[in-house]
């Protein structure tokens, strides 16, 4: 069984288009994969993506001079580990695996979550650039994205665990084309003992892992 793993910033806006463009790559050279695990919960993904009306509003009135490209992709990054791959593989041909299922939220975390967001977003860009395109502008952000990683981990944690567990899980239930897609954060997939990516090749998966940059790391 073959894993392909894509190793993400959460926070970083400019990496949903480069998820894309990996995944219409996979398309492009296999079957459709058995399933996309994503790291989500199933119901908080969803309480999260019904706030992107609302934080594209907040986005306007917080930079009042970006553009309706600018705003749309910001918008859209908001929770788009979870539905970046609908782009390429459809609900209805796809299964989603929801590797954070049942995880414990705090409610006011959740709920407000479109206003964390924006409040990490003016930290990485505190002021509006004048004159600046909006790669520009995307790539500041992106820069701030990956200067708030903290140090890495020595190991895996119980979260790498659970995310393994759930792939094994579902694998052992039956795949038909031996592949599949994971999308984590770029911790669970680094070559450290009990790492998800760790995990994974200890039950003999064969896992190939795609590090994503973002737009802080490419020339503008």
């Amino acid at each position: 069984m073959t894993v392909l793993i894509a190793g993400i910033n959460h926070t970083d806006p400019t990496m949903r288009q480069e998820l894309v463009k990996w995944l219409t790559e996979c398309s492009a050279g296999f079957a459709k994969p058995d399933f996309i695990a994503v790291e989500w919960d199933r119901e908080i993904y969803w309480r999260v993506n019904v706030q992107r009306a609302r934080f594209r509003r907040l986005l306007k009135e917080q930079w009042v001079d970006a553009s309706e490209g600018l705003l749309n992709t910001l918008t859209l990054s908001l929770g788009y580990e979870g539905d970046s791959h609908l782009e390429v593989f459809p609900a209805d041909t796809v299964e989603t695996l929801w590797l954070d299922e049942g995880r414990q939220y705090r409610e006011g975390d959740i709920a407000r979550f479109a206003e964390h967001r924006l409040a990490l977003y003016r930290w990485y860009l505190p002021d509006w650039p004048q004159g600046a395109t909006d790669l520009d502008i995307l790539s500041r952000i992106s820069q701030g994205a990956a200067n708030d990683v903290g140090p890495l981990p020595e190991a895996g944690d119980e979260r790498d665990a659970k995310f393994a567990r759930r792939i094994a899980q579902r694998i052992a239930q039956g795949v038909a084309h031996n592949w599949a897609i994971a999308v984590v954060g770029k911790n669970h997939a680094l070559e450290i003992q009990g790492s998800m990516l760790r995990l994974l090749e200890c039950g003999e998966c064969n896992c190939k892992v795609e590090m994503f940059r973002g737009r802080a790391s490419q020339e503008v």
